[in-house]
C-alpha cells in the first residue's frame, strides 16, 4: 500500500509529504518522510526513511549543487541471482532497461531502495502510465520486458547526475554497503563510472 500524503507551510515555504514503502532489512512496511525546503536557493529535500520495527531512521539531503560529480552505472544481467541485487535509485536518476532493440527509460521522482526484480516490476506497470517515454512499439517492448523476468538477459543502465545512485553485489543489500568505497560495488557485471 502506498500512501502520499503532502502538505504546503506558505509562511515558510516549506513542502512535507510521506509514503510508505517496503524496509529491505526485515521486509515489513517503513516510512520515507519528504521535507523541502523551498525558501532556500537551490531549495533542499530531506529524506528520512524510518522503520519502526528494525529502528532505522536515516537521513539524506539532496539539491541541484551539492554533488556535481555524474555517475554512469552499466549492467549487464543474464541470471536469476543478478535479479535480487539491490539498487538504491536517486532522486532525478535515469534508468534504462535495455532489451534486444527495445529500451524502457525512466526518471526518478523519489528516491528509493529496490531490488532488480522490482525495477523491471515497476517498469512493466509502468505501461499504463501516458507520461512515460518508449522506444519501439509500446506492445512489443511490453512483452519484451515479460519476457526479461524470465530469461533474465538485459542491459541496465543508471545515469545520476548527483553520483549517489548504487547498483549492490549479490547477496549484500545496499545499506550494508552504504560505508563502501565505489570501486566495491563494481564486479565482472556491474560498473560504477564518474563522469566529468
Amino acid at each position: 500500500m502506498i500512501e502520499n500524503i503532502s502538505q504546503e507551510n506558505s509562511l515558510s515555504n516549506i513542502v512535507t509529504s510521506s509514503t510508505s514503502t517496503i524496509c529491505h532489512n526485515c521486509n515489513q512496511e517503513a516510512n520515507l518522510k519528504y521535507v523541502t525546503i523551498k525558501e532556500v536557493k537551490p531549495e533542499i529535500t530531506v529524506v528520512v526513511f524510518e522503520c519502526q520495527i528494525c529502528k532505522i531512521k536515516e537521513s539524506k539531503i539532496f539539491n541541484d549543487k551539492i554533488n556535481n560529480i555524474k555517475l554512469k552505472i552499466e549492467c549487464k544481467f543474464n541470471s536469476s541471482e543478478d535479479m535480487k541485487r539491490e539498487v538504491f535509485l536517486n532522486l532525478g536518476a535515469k534508468l534504462f532497461i535495455e532489451y534486444d532493440t527495445y529500451t524502457y527509460e525512466h526518471e526518478s521522482s523519489l528516491p528509493f531502495v529496490t531490488t532488480v526484480e522490482g525495477l523491471i516490476t515497476n517498469a512493466i506497470k509502468a505501461f499504463s502510465d501516458e507520461n512515460n517515454h518508449f522506444v519501439g512499439n509500446k506492445t512489443n517492448l511490453n512483452k519484451s520486458l515479460e519476457i526479461l523476468q524470465n530469461m533474465k538477459s538485459f542491459t541496465l543502465i543508471i545515469e545520476d547526475n548527483d553520483g549517489v545512485s548504487r547498483v549492490g553485489k549479490i547477496g549484500r543489500g545496499i545499506y550494508e554497503m552504504q560505508d563502501c568505497d565505489i570501486e566495491e560495488f563494481n564486479d565482472e557485471k556491474v560498473k560504477h563510472i564518474f563522469i566529468n
